[in-house]
């Protein structure tokens, strides 16, 4: 968006990117008029994209694209990239302005943008970037370092680096925690090289440039918006969520989850505020425990019996191990009915093995 909020420590938080889906209006007019655009500011596409047949461009600007003409279940599709966030953001202002709202600041501006779109649709992705230009704090060079290492702390055990090069000449340098797959992913990304690629020379950056962009999408996208609403701050939202999912260490502790927090990093997020993007898992009832069994391991279990020849030992001495483990399992001791049930399973089964 246009605003972008700067932290104390010199970084700048801004959404760049934004793809939600308007499914209850079926009119591609009435939700451009809400956004403060009219049909006349886009034009037909030659075809469509994200699995719908139709979309139209805005007039100057490749980055916000509508796509429709899906199945009844899609929708309409809005997808804004960084460099059109600021068409957004102007249009926007002019219909509320329009609407009397004459004294609201841009960040108000931008809740009251995100508050709409969620009035209308649902967000399915939406990128949250945090830039450090001048490299105050870490290159992507200084995360691979890190890394191998042994001193970041990630909810997502997937890494992987990116390096481009043309001629010899590093082109993009990436990095990944998490897949493209998941609802959560965050990248550091040279930004410096990938702004050059698309400058003439005459306007290439000459400073280093490292941004942090954490990928939502779906509930985790929906999520941070609520959360977003109800803080009414862009940079402790992202930072509370970087000090949940991403935290560089010291190594002063054999258990990395005991380390301290590498200084440098603390003064990153600038925060000890740690939010959540999905609500806590409910403890797994005994029904749901059959449903899982059934599903993951029953196969395994009828593969070891047919390859024992039709002997059980192996599941009862399975049984005789889980019954001792359940002893220090409150949740389930409650759920069977006390421990007496269990110490007679364990009786039981040291019985058969007699």
């Amino acid at each position: 968006m246009e605003h972008t909020t700067k932290l104390n420590n010199g970084l700048l938080v801004s959404i760049d990117y934004l793809r939600f889906t308007v499914i209850n209006l079926d009119c591609i007019d009435d939700i451009l008029n809400i956004l403060g655009f009219s049909r006349s500011d886009f034009s037909q596409c030659p075809r469509g994209g994200l699995g719908y047949k139709s979309s139209i461009v805005l007039n100057g600007s490749k980055g916000f694209r509508v796509y429709f003409d899906g199945n009844p279940d899609m929708g309409i599709c809005f997808e804004i990239s960084g460099s059109a966030m600021s068409f957004l953001f102007k249009a926007f202002r002019s219909a509320v302005l329009n609407s009397g709202f004459a004294g609201i600041s841009d960040e108000e501006l931008n809740f009251e943008l995100l508050r709409t779109i969620k009035d209308i649709g649902h967000y399915t992705r939406l990128d949250i970037a945090v830039d450090d230009k001048g490299n105050q704090f870490f290159s992507c060079d200084d995360i691979e370092r890190f890394y191998r290492n042994k001193q970041i702390v990630a909810r997502s055990k997937v890494y992987k680096r990116d390096i481009s090069e043309k001629d010899y000449i590093k082109t993009g340098d990436t990095i990944y925690f998490g897949s493209r797959s998941s609802d959560i992913m965050l990248r550091v990304y040279d930004k410096q090289l990938e702004q050059n690629q698309k400058l003439s020379d005459d306007r290439k950056i000459d400073y280093p440039w490292t941004r942090f962009e954490f990928e939502l999408k779906n509930d985790r996208a929906n999520k941070f918006v609520d959360i977003l609403l109800e803080k009414k701050s862009l940079g402790f939202v992202t930072m509370g969520i970087f000090n949940n999912y991403f935290r560089i260490v010291e190594r002063n502790d054999t258990n990395i989850s005991r380390c301290s927090m590498l200084p440098l990093w603390q003064e990153f997020v600038s925060t000890v505020e740690k939010i959540r993007l999905s609500e806590p898992q409910s403890v797994s009832t005994l029904e749901q425990s059959k449903l899982w069994i059934l599903d993951k391991v029953s196969c395994k279990f009828a593969a070891i019996y047919m390859n024992d020849g039709g002997d059980l030992s192996f599941i009862y001495e399975c049984l005789s191990q889980g019954c001792k483990k359940l002893l220090k399992n409150k949740p389930c001791i409650e759920e069977l009915g006390g421990i007496d049930v269990v110490l007679e399973a364990i009786d039981y089964f040291n019985g058969i093995a007699e």
